[in-house]
């Protein structure tokens, strides 16, 4: 079965984004890589919004590790058959826009 997850991160105030743009995220407790998210947020939202499809086990791929992660926080959120979402204080880095926007 396939799981979701909704993070909600404060829009950093010098990040400014047009509809399409992505963003690489790194989540230090997961690893140290950066990995691409597009922003489902619209650019005048307080919140970068992005929706992540959670695949594989834990041990093996970064969306597992993540779950785990936020899960073992204490501060999480599941629903059967509904997106989860994070409610925790665990650090986020954030790098970018990039991308040609649509509009």
């Amino acid at each position: 079965s396939s799981r979701m997850l909704i993070l909600k991160l404060p829009r950093p105030q010098l990040l400014h984004f047009q509809p399409g743009q992505y963003v690489f995220l790194k989540v230090p407790s997961v690893d140290q890589h950066w990995h691409p998210f597009s922003i489902a947020s619209a650019p005048s939202a307080e919140e970068l919004e992005f929706y992540v499809e959670v695949i594989g086990p834990a041990d093996k791929t970064w969306t597992g590790k993540l779950w785990e992660t936020l899960v073992a926080s204490g501060r999480f959120e599941t629903a059967v058959d509904q997106p989860v979402k994070q409610k925790t204080d665990i650090p986020i880095e954030i790098m970018g826009p990039y991308g040609t926007c649509l509009a």
